[in-house]
């Protein structure tokens, strides 16, 4: 039985207990907005980025693509994370100043490390309490605004705009809540969005059940599409179209690899096979000279993974070039969606 299979069986000994979780994660929410729970207010406004199932929306790309927008337009921002994955044990950590990236992969924790070298010029701090770490971004340096990674399921922290990220063509995930299926909440929380985000094109009927569900959100549409490359280790970078007719062996330790891989199809690359990994992976050397061997056999010029796995990897095997994929965001209106932005933060 392969992983996914256990997985699968898995998801669906725990089912019963989805109900339950969503039971919790609702009334959790509704404490908060009946401050109930309390939650702290940052001087200075907060933008959430977040999803609503478990990991693969492209929170990241997005993240990277905002903080972009609004700095040229003047505004200088922050991003808070939790720093998934990372070890550090310090309270707050800053993964990135205003001239420098400070922290690796292991360290950080993988998406805080990509955004921070993504990011020249934004620091990118991580911390549990993102309170904690937006008071200390506040303190180090002159900020406009924060950008919360991955932060509509984090209430503590109170934010002026709530962005929701959707799989367009499957919205609501497995249609079911953790643990039986990949909901972190249920649909019924699209109800605190104030931008929801679309990647793909959506059913009518996905698309009228959004719109209800959230009524005072706005919708936008995104597409993520390879821009580049980059040439491993030395992160020289290389136009998307050197892939083309090239024949690689690709690798990803992401939430969905299949679309990494179908990326690559669609630029062009001569595919001669691949190697998924859990999410998150940090990679051995033993099993990159593995991907090497593999690679070799089956006549391949080259290996070409993720930006986010060649974040986390420490050491590069030799045998075959490595190379990462880039990728971009696309926004079908994005004037009108940083003037949401900016209008619900009031800046």
């Amino acid at each position: 039985m392969n992983r996914s299979s256990k997985i699968t069986l898995l998801q669906r000994l725990l089912s019963p207990l989805s109900p339950l979780y969503q039971g919790v994660t609702t009334l959790r929410a509704v404490l908060y907005d009946k401050k109930i729970l309390p939650s702290k207010k940052l001087p200075k406004p907060v933008i959430s980025v977040g999803n609503l199932t478990t990991g693969g929306t492209g929170k990241t790309p997005l993240v990277i693509e905002i903080v972009r927008q609004l700095s040229r337009q003047g505004l200088r921002l922050a991003v808070l994370s939790r720093g998934y994955k990372g070890n550090s044990r310090e309270p707050v950590n800053l993964v990135s100043d205003t001239t420098q990236v400070l922290m690796d992969a292991k360290s950080a924790g993988d998406e805080p490390c990509l955004m921070a070298r993504k990011l020249p010029g934004t620091p990118v701090l991580t911390a549990r309490k993102r309170y904690r770490a937006g008071l200390e971004a506040l303190q180090q340096f002159s900020i406009d605004a924060l950008i919360l990674d991955d932060g509509f399921q984090h209430l503590p922290l109170q934010r002026q705009a709530d962005i929701l990220l959707l799989d367009g063509e499957k919205p609501f995930g497995e249609k079911q809540c953790l643990p039986g299926g990949d909901l972190r909440e249920g649909p019924s929380a699209l109800a605190r969005a104030d931008l929801v985000v679309l990647t793909g094109r959506p059913s009518e009927e996905n698309r009228i059940r959004i719109e209800r569900l959230a009524p005072s959100a706005t919708l936008h549409s995104i597409r993520f599409q390879a821009t580049g490359v980059l040439h491993l280790p030395t992160e020289r970078e290389e136009p998307l179209h050197i892939l083309k007719g090239m024949p690689l062996f690709a690798f990803a330790g992401i939430a969905h690899p299949e679309r990494f891989y179908s990326s690559l199809i669609s630029s062009g690359v001569d595919l001669r096979g691949r190697r998924s990994f859990p999410d998150h992976h940090n990679y051995r050397r033993e099993e990159l000279d593995a991907l090497i061997k593999e690679g070799t056999a089956r006549r391949a010029e080259g290996l070409i993974t993720t930006e986010k796995d060649a974040v986390r990897m420490t050491t590069f095997p030799e045998g075959l070039p490595l190379y990462a994929l880039q990728l971009g965001v696309t926004m079908e209106n994005p004037g009108l969606f940083l003037q949401e932005i900016r209008r619900s933060i009031g800046v």
